[in-house]
């Protein structure tokens, strides 16, 4: 009893019903999505026959259309967080240190409020602000900017809108967050010996404000990649993105081997590039 008292008083005893559900609930589908990944269709196409293959990935890297799709979405994600970051980022800053103190929770909320609301709401709503009968299009037209369509609803421009407001919200909070705790007195003596406001904000900013931004970054480079929503409704579906083809073999012929492989992509993709952002964001500045 004595041994077992001492156990339960160990740090790490706490952890353990999180590393319960992690397993029960993420590591064990996360692993049979990998195994059904070599697993093939029966011939008929209803049955999923657990007989190991290469098919699925050699399929995968034969389409022309998954490598385009694989690209445009790198590229769409690329634009949406960078987007996000530097408007995100300047947000954070401006309330952190624009705004008299009363006002900062103001600002907070009127960042995150549009989020209250689903996602799909908010891109449906984006697909009426933006289409060519929409307020803006009549706002541009009406002072002389736009003569033609504005051409912005069912292209890549659209999507990347929505995905970079999103990266907004949490570059805004998660950067926040970090530099509201920034002792001012650190910031007063960096000017006292000589710097100058874009070196205070290069040399003691901008490094402790990084293991936010780089948190940041990974979550919007998560959803942004791995997102259906506003491709299909704000893109318009018609140049497909890599979690478009993922759904789509599944809507189409029920490919659930196919689907899995390329949710593997998906999730090294995501691992590869996040993972690096993230170690960097725990350096010691």
């Amino acid at each position: 009893m004595k041994f077992l008292g001492e156990q339960l008083n160990k740090p790490w005893i706490g952890a353990i019903p999180a590393l319960i559900y992690l397993a029960i609930f993420f590591a064990v589908p996360l692993a049979y999505l990998v195994v059904v990944s070599f697993w093939t269709l029966s011939p008929q196409g209803f049955e999923i026959l657990p007989e190991w293959t290469l098919r699925n990935y050699h399929q995968f890297f034969n389409t022309k259309v998954n490598m385009i799709g694989y690209v445009r979405s790198i590229y769409i994600t690329f634009f949406s967080v960078s987007i996000g970051v530097i408007f995100g980022f300047i947000f954070a800053y401006t309330i952190a240190f624009l705004l008299p103190k009363r006002f900062r929770l103001l600002g907070l909320l009127i960042v995150v409020l549009p989020f209250w609301t689903s996602f799909i709401v908010r891109a449906f709503s984006w697909q009426l602000f933006l289409n060519e009968t929409g307020p803006l299009a009549s706002l541009l037209r009406s002072i002389g900017v736009l003569s033609g369509n504005l051409g912005v609803v069912d292209t890549h421009v659209g999507t990347v809108i929505g995905l970079s407001l999103f990266c907004l919200m949490i570059v805004t909070v998660s950067v926040y967050t970090v530099i509201e705790g920034i002792p001012r007195n650190l910031l007063e003596a960096a000017r006292d010996l000589g710097g100058t406001e874009w070196t205070v904000f290069k040399e003691v900013i901008l490094p402790l404000s990084w293991p936010g931004l780089s948190i940041a970054i990974a979550l919007s480079f998560i959803i942004c990649f791995g997102d259906y929503v506003a491709p299909t409704l704000l893109g318009g579906g018609l140049n497909l993105v890599f979690a478009q083809l993922m759904v789509g073999s599944l809507l189409e012929n029920f490919n659930v081997p196919m689907a899995a492989t390329y949710a593997v992509f998906l999730l090294l993709t995501i691992l590869f590039i996040t993972l690096p952002i993230i170690l960097l964001g725990r350096r010691n500045y």
